[in-house]
């Protein structure tokens, strides 16, 4: 889906929630036994599975720590630096 800087929210959000459809899915079907398989990675270079995968949580904790510091700058407290709610 293409997106740009000037359409509207819903597109935007329905867009993000696909994209997290999408990875879901894909991790859904992860299978230990093959985290060991090279595979070609950015630039061609050859990493394994598990590789990836750990790759892959490193590059969403920084995303979500440029939100959380994009958040705070602007007055609003991160989801994860919220008191629990009381039931």
């Amino acid at each position: 889906m293409k997106l740009s800087e000037s359409d509207p929210k819903d597109k935007l959000v329905a867009a993000v929630k696909d994209s997290f459809a999408f990875c879901t899915t894909a991790l859904a079907k992860v299978d230990d036994s093959k985290l060991g398989e090279q595979f070609p990675f950015f630039g061609g270079r050859p990493i394994s599975r598990g590789g990836a995968l750990v790759a892959l949580g490193g590059s969403w904790t920084d995303h979500y720590a440029t939100q959380a510091i994009y958040l705070r700058l602007n007055g609003i407290l991160p989801p994860t630096a919220q008191p629990p709610k009381k039931n």
